[in-house]
């Protein structure tokens, strides 16, 4: 008996199984803001105490995951905002995060004292 034979005498066998099982989702909080462009990223802080939500809109919140306040907002530009791509903590800090732009700028916004502030980070040269 060849091998493609005995192979496909036992085929009903080898055939993967495919159980359906509904998925079951609960809200346990909900977020008391919005943001007006689509959301581009979100990050926990490394305890889990804060999620950072980044948009198009440019505008980054932060958010006790305890309470589902907002406990800080900011938009990435003075006078015109300019989309958040992305979020990273800085660790092991809660109270420090990096943003990458969409126009190439990457941001660092900390908290000192519970004022969060902004500042553009220096490029250098290679």
């Amino acid at each position: 008996m060849s091998l493609f034979r005995l192979a496909s005498s036992f085929k009903h066998l080898l055939s993967p199984v495919i159980l359906l099982m509904p998925l079951l989702y609960s809200q346990h909080q909900r977020l008391e803001g919005e943001h007006k462009g689509k959301i581009t990223s979100l990050a926990f802080s490394t305890s889990g105490s804060y999620l950072a939500v980044a948009s198009l809109d440019g505008k980054l919140s932060v958010w006790s995951t305890a309470t589902g306040k907002e406990v800080y907002a900011v938009q990435s530009g003075a006078t015109e905002n300019v989309a958040i791509l992305s979020i990273v903590w800085t660790t092991p800090s809660e109270n420090q995060l990096l943003c990458g732009l969409a126009n190439g700028v990457v941001i660092s916004v900390h908290a000192n004292n519970q004022v969060w502030q902004s500042l553009p980070l220096q490029s250098s040269q290679f």
